[in-house]
């Protein structure tokens, strides 16, 4: 089975040699006893299609012999030519949304549902071991997150008591989870376990306002007390900063937040939405509204590797049309997103400078939710070409298009 995207700063190199080490993909971390010990990667610092090993518990690569490096070389060789592992998506089959998890190697099978994920769920995210869900479940009048296995063992509810919890983002460590709450009370930096703070501070009630959950310490931390409606963005693959947008008057644009709620950072002050991180973290693509019309910008960290209020904006797109729902390839080189400039929605490739723009469907009706295999050889999207909306796999060329499910009704939402 291939693995999970693992961005870099995991959190658990000890090698002080090794920690600027940028990961585009994990594909094996290599256990004893229970404890890590090493991570086979690909990556910027592995070199261009090779693999690197990263030693977990101090040790330099002098310390390991040739033939346990061979080894573990060999075993990333056969797990990358492995399977792609499954796609969460919702489905609204069961007359309300659950989670199914379908084989996009498997053409005759059946997506399994997530047992437990009921019938009013959404917003399924695999965590960085690509074994652990977090997804959205309406219960009792609120919405609630749940982080299960992908078998549906090891539920576990998370959301902070006597309010809603929506937008789960997991953190690169997969030891974080970002979300957004309307818990009434809660101050900002709260550290108690609901969310407020020691001292009783208290925010606005009902506010919707961006919190980190820290699974081991299971504490619920409020980081933003706003009075734009915030919208997360996902986390840096370092770990150290949230991408945050707001969607009304002077604190609209792009923002950075450190996950201990200090250091906020205004990046643009347009109609900007849906940033999504390079795997590398240098680089923020997004969508900017003008005029009734998306374009699919990107800003830049400076050459120091910060980021500053100064930081460059280019424009990717510039059609008459929208373009919207970028997503990066697993090794950052590529962009896939959906554009309409032909006059309906269709997935759409470009290199990460925006040269290259290619179309990769062409059915006629509107495709969307593009999401990249962990192996960037595939691409999954939604599209309407056999009703309200199924699930369909392709090659990163465009080529292959194949339907993953059949049941007539809407499936949205898949997460690779």
């Amino acid at each position: 089975m291939g693995g999970r995207r693992f961005p870099a700063g995991g959190g658990f190199s000890s090698n002080p040699g090794l920690e600027s080490v940028r990961w585009s993909r994990v594909f094996a971390i290599i256990r004893l006893a229970g404890r890590r010990l090493a991570a086979v990667y690909s990556g910027p610092a592995a070199g261009n299609g090779l693999l690197g090993v990263e030693a977990l518990l101090g040790l330099r690569h002098g310390q390991w012999g040739m033939m346990a490096l061979a080894a573990l070389l060999l075993l990333a060789a056969a797990l990358a030519c492995g399977g792609s592992g499954g796609i969460a998506f919702v489905s609204e089959r069961d007359g309300g949304g659950a989670v199914y998890i379908a084989d996009a190697d498997d053409e005759a099978g059946e997506p399994a549902l997530l047992a437990g994920s009921g019938r009013a769920a959404s917003g399924p995210v695999w965590a960085p071991d690509g074994e652990t869900l977090a997804y959205v479940s309406a219960q009792g009048g609120r919405r609630h997150i749940v982080i299960s296995k992908s078998n549906g063992e090891e539920t576990r509810l998370i959301s902070p008591p006597d309010a809603s919890a929506y937008a789960p983002w997991w953190g690169p460590e997969g030891k974080r989870l970002a979300y957004i709450s309307d818990k009434a009370g809660a101050g900002r930096g709260g550290s108690g376990q609901d969310g407020s703070n020691e001292d009783g501070g208290a925010g606005r009630g009902g506010q919707p306002e961006v919190y980190v959950f820290d699974l081991e310490q299971e504490r619920h931390t409020r980081i933003t007390d706003s009075a734009a409606a915030e919208r997360l963005g996902g986390w840096s693959p370092d770990g150290e900063w949230l991408a945050l947008y707001g969607m009304n008057g002077f604190e609209r644009g792009l923002w950075l937040r450190n996950p201990q709620g200090v250091n906020l950072l205004r990046l643009t002050d347009g109609d900007d939405a849906e940033p999504v991180w390079s795997p590398d973290g240098r680089l923020l693509a997004f969508t900017r509204t003008a005029a009734g019309v998306s374009n699919i910008y990107a800003v830049r960290q400076a050459r120091d590797g910060g980021w500053t209020a100064e930081a460059e904006v280019v424009a990717l797109t510039d059609t008459a049309r929208s373009n919207h729902s970028p997503a990066f390839a697993p090794d950052g080189d590529a962009i896939a997103f959906v554009s309409e400039r032909d006059g309906t929605a269709e997935i759409y490739l470009m290199e990460e400078d925006g040269s290259n723009q290619r179309r990769l469907t062409t059915n006629q009706v509107p495709d969307g939710s593009p999401v990249w295999s962990p192996d960037g050889q595939r691409i999954a999207f939604v599209s309407e070409m056999e009703g309200a909306g199924e699930l369909f796999v392709m090659q990163a060329d465009g080529s292959e298009q194949r339907r993953l499910t059949f049941d007539g009704l809407h499936d949205h939402s898949p997460d690779w």
